[in-house]
């Protein structure tokens, strides 16, 4: 509503306008950070870790953008390296968004995380345990999805990585 004064000054008027607009989706910023601890909840990438030993990863991956922006049916999938074997029941996820399924195939785990929008991100944790001398232990996660890249609804799919190295001694 915009209310005034008459250009002449005589008298005061009123008028109402309306205006619609929509906010236009930017393009999903992923990023993947992963970790890798042992049973003291010590950060031990590049480390040395003995046969036996369970180490516990942390992978964070989301949406970093500042704008208004969504990805969607995002994948994570990490990499169980040789030397090490899947604990049994020690895949948790932690979701800001609601709906994430995951899924261990082994010997790797994937995540299906349907939608991503700005700030939202999902922790996925488990341990693993060391059982061969391989000399060096190289865990990876790779996630993937789709963003809207333009104000024309241009579709593009992101990709994120991170990796985390320990070393048999």
């Amino acid at each position: 509503s915009i209310t005034g004064t008459t250009k002449d000054k005589t008298g005061t008027g009123a008028a109402i306008d309306t205006a619609e607009f929509g906010v236009v989706p930017g393009p999903g910023e992923p990023y993947s950070e992963k970790h890798v601890y042992n049973d003291n909840g010590e950060d031990i990438e590049n480390k040395v870790v003995k046969v036996n030993d369970i180490l516990t990863y942390e992978i964070e991956t989301g949406n970093k953008s500042l704008g208004v922006s969504e990805i969607t049916d995002t994948v994570l999938t990490d990499l169980i390296p040789d030397g090490v074997e899947l604990v049994a029941g020690s895949v948790e996820v932690i979701s800001n968004p609601t709906t994430v399924i995951a899924t261990e195939v082994k010997p790797d785990i994937t995540l299906n995380i349907p939608s991503l929008n700005k700030g939202e991100s999902v922790t996925l944790r488990f341990k693993a345990k060391v059982v061969s001398t391989t000399a060096l232990i190289e865990n990876k996660v790779t996630t993937t999805g789709t963003t809207i890249k333009t104000p024309d609804g241009e579709i593009q799919t992101v990709t994120s990585h991170d990796e985390v190295e320990n070393y048999l001694g």
